[in-house]
């Protein structure tokens, strides 16, 4: 597979919007049938795995996205385990973010250990939900959208392949 998607024609570039909007869709309706609470972490994973469509580390994406999420959701429960106040949970929530802006463009996988805390933070904001059932969810929806996005991936690479194939013939001249 060529370089990225900076190398796509416009057909190719299609392809590639479709099988992230149709991987999305998919993640975010799989939630929504089996009931869990928080339907938009799944597709975030997958827009997060996107760009593996046209590179050759989907795996290495998926383990170091779902390596980085774990960690986050155990950081998460240290930090949520004495059940901060309001003002407390915003001032976590403040430190994560400052903490994910610092990693997120060199090492996405370290980033997730503070994304991870700052969504499910975020997500609870006010609610006084139990923390337990956030904390597996935020797990559950990562895994789903990996799953999502890899066979999203697999696919998409596969229509990719032929429409490069159709298009090879037609570019001479």
């Amino acid at each position: 597979m060529r370089a990225g998607s900076a190398a796509l024609d416009p057909v190719q570039h299609v392809i590639v919007i479709l099988a992230a909007a149709i991987g999305s869709v998919c993640a975010w309706l799989i939630p929504q049938w089996l009931g869990v609470g928080h339907p938009f972490w799944a597709p975030i994973t997958v827009a997060a795995m996107m760009p593996a469509l046209t590179s050759a580390d989907a795996f290495r994406r998926a383990s170091r996205l779902m390596t980085g999420t774990l960690v986050g959701v155990c950081f998460a429960a240290l930090l949520f385990s004495p059940h901060p106040g309001v003002l407390t949970l915003m001032c976590l929530i403040a430190a994560c973010q400052v903490i994910a802006e610092l990693f997120v463009a060199r090492n996405y996988a370290l980033a997730l250990v503070f994304i991870s805390p700052l969504a499910i933070g975020m997500s609870n904001l006010g609610r006084g939900l139990p923390w337990g059932p956030l904390l597996i969810e935020r797990v559950l929806e990562t895994a789903a959208g990996i799953g999502v996005a890899l066979v999203t991936i697999i696919i998409g690479r596969q229509v990719l392949a032929v429409a490069m194939a159709r298009a090879l013939p037609g570019r001479s001249g």
